[in-house]
């Protein structure tokens, strides 16, 4: 057999064939990944709720208690935390039309 007739019988379909799942793949994996990083609305302010023993909600004079970033209220909810083990704090996010309970500490 000389090459051109080895070309034509098998590996002729292979490369096209591959090409086109590399191909599918790609397409594929770009829609998610399009999908999953589109921008979403979030919260533009966050509160951090106290409640004592009683499960009461409570306020302690001197605390910050309204936040603009999520990040910075998870982090002074666990200042507060350690500060005051005996009281419990949630994160709550204040969007415009319900507030959701975020995180329990």
């Amino acid at each position: 057999m000389n090459n051109k007739m080895k070309f034509c019988t098998g590996g002729f379909y292979t490369l096209p064939i591959f090409v086109i799942a590399v191909g599918m793949f790609v397409v594929i994996w770009a829609g998610i990944w399009i999908k999953k990083s589109k921008m979403t609305n979030h919260a533009q302010k966050y509160a951090i709720l106290i409640y004592d023993v009683n499960n009461q909600q409570i306020s302690l004079d001197g605390l910050r208690i309204d936040f603009r970033n999520n990040d910075v209220a998870w982090s002074f909810m666990k200042e507060y935390k350690t500060l005051f083990p005996f009281y419990t704090f949630a994160l709550l996010s204040e969007d415009t039309h319900h507030k959701t309970l975020i995180k329990f500490l």
